[in-house]
């Protein structure tokens, strides 16, 4: 009785420290599955496609690297785009090349960690890709394409990017938080001529684009050193993206769409990327329009939307842009994007539902641009 009453005290004393541990694994999980970016260093996305379309009046071209006009044969309706690259998590200040940074050790406040000597900000360097642990990574991907627009008309007008659209396997997304748009555009050193004014290097994009409901640290982003400094441009200017087009005249525009994952996104978890390959597309859209103020200001497809639990679709805050069409989806079991499925006859503002379950509304713009509202559950329909 001795000998077995010392085995169950020696069992219960090894069972404490297990239990421990498993306690303090499960805080970790709960904790880490909402963790900043930079904290996971395997969150990554292999590629995405850029899908741009152009309105009336104008004419794409693909582009590549240097300050050459594409020749005018060579422009289109409409232009694919797929780049492909081991993306991950980094932070910019203006999204310039050589503005990259990749967290090594932070506290959650974006701020060094005083426990150790790691470096806590790491610039990329001056090209867009870096390596990691004998990986090599990509701080982010670039598309490259000219705009011609022409304007026959007798007064000015404006060259507007009036969609950007962030899908996943064809379905808006509802809380991808972390992507960055950043735009740079050349104009052609002489009107009439063959060549763009170069950018210089370190130059700042004119506008970054970002999901509604995205948040930086303290509403910054890294820089070189410990301190931090705010983001310039500022992240979904008011203005948007828009270019004057002087009247009688025919304008080119050579455009660089710079995609990341903002590693200081706070609103962001890594599940969420951790297995996304080769399914995201980027759609764009530009128009020739008489009002510089019809630019869309952010990455669309996103949760800036609201149904209520009367299934009503809440109105849009989306500047200039106003409803003109709904859909409502019914999700799938499980959880997986791709397979919701869209309710037959449910294109109003409000659902009625038959089956029980979660359900949203895509809500397109005059625009085109596209916005999911929050999932709301449907009982004992």
């Amino acid at each position: 009785m001795k000998n077995n009453n010392k085995k169950k005290g020696s069992t219960a004393k090894k069972l404490m420290p297990a239990a421990m541990m498993l306690a303090v694994s499960a805080s970790m999980l709960g904790t880490s599955t909402y963790a900043w970016f930079t904290m996971n260093k395997e969150v990554r996305v292999t590629g995405m496609e850029v899908k741009t379309q152009v309105g009336d009046s104008l004419l794409i071209a693909t582009s590549s690297a240097g300050t050459g006009k594409a020749a005018d044969s060579l422009f289109q309706n409409g232009l694919n785009q797929a780049v492909y690259g081991l993306l991950n998590p980094v932070s910019t200040i203006n999204g310039s090349d050589g503005s990259f940074y990749y967290t090594y050790d932070a506290n959650a406040d974006g701020s060094k960690s005083a426990d150790t000597g790691v470096i806590p900000y790491t610039a990329v360097g001056a090209s867009d890709s870096f390596t990691f642990d004998s990986t090599t990574y990509k701080a982010y991907i670039d598309y490259v394409f000219e705009i011609k627009a022409i304007n026959t008309g007798a007064t000015d007008q404006y060259l507007n990017l009036t969609g950007l659209n962030l899908l996943y396997d064809g379905q808006q997304l509802s809380d991808e938080h972390a992507y960055r748009v950043a735009i740079f555009s050349q104009d052609l050193a002489t009107p009439g001529g063959d060549a763009y004014v170069a950018s210089t290097t370190g130059s700042a994009a004119s506008k970054i684009f970002a999901p509604t409901g995205f948040t930086y640290f303290n509403s910054t982003a890294v820089s070189a050193t410990d301190a931090k400094a705010a983001v310039s441009p500022t992240v979904n200017d008011t203005a948007g993206w828009s270019k004057q087009i002087a009247a009688n005249s025919t304008d080119y525009t050579k455009i660089t769409v710079r995609l990341w994952l903002e590693g200081e996104d706070n609103t962001c978890y890594s599940e969420k990327f951790s297995e996304k390959l080769d399914e995201w597309t980027l759609d764009l859209k530009f128009n020739l329009e008489a009002n510089a103020n019809n630019a869309v200001k952010l990455i669309g497809s996103t949760q800036n939307a609201t149904a209520n639990a009367s299934s009503k679709v809440a109105a849009l805050s989306i500047g200039t842009e106003s409803a003109a069409s709904y859909q409502w989806y019914k999700c799938a079991e499980g959880g997986a994007t791709n397979n919701d499925t869209a309710v037959s006859g449910e294109t109003s503002d409000t659902l009625t539902a038959t089956t029980a379950g979660k359900y949203y509304c895509v809500i397109t713009t005059a625009k085109g641009t596209q916005f999911r509202t929050n999932s709301i559950t449907v009982t004992g329909a």
